[in-house]
C-alpha cells in the first residue's frame, strides 16, 4: 500500500522509484483487465501515474477529469 497511496511519487522504496512503480502497475492492469473506453483518468494524486500507465499500455487517451484543491480538505 506504500507504493500505491502513501509514498511521495519522487521517493524510492527498496531501490524502486514510486512513480515508475505506479506507472508499471497501470500497465499491468491494462494487460490483465482490458476495457473499451474513450478516456483514462486518474483520481488525484496517487492514481494519476497508474492511469497514465494504463493509457500508455492500452492505447486509450489519458486526460484530466478531476482537479484536486490543495487548500480544502
Amino acid at each position: 500500500f506504500e507504493y500505491i497511496y502513501f509514498a511521495r511519487p519522487d521517493s524510492k522504496i527498496d531501490g524502486m522509484g514510486v512513480y515508475e512503480s505506479r506507472i508499471n502497475a497501470g500497465k499491468i492492469l491494462a494487460k490483465t483487465h482490458p476495457v473499451e473506453a474513450d478516456l483514462v483518468v486518474g483520481v488525484p494524486e496517487s492514481g494519476n501515474p497508474a492511469a497514465l500507465g494504463f493509457a500508455m499500455e492500452s492505447g486509450i487517451p489519458y486526460g484530466n477529469a478531476f482537479i484536486k484543491n490543495n487548500y480544502v480538505g
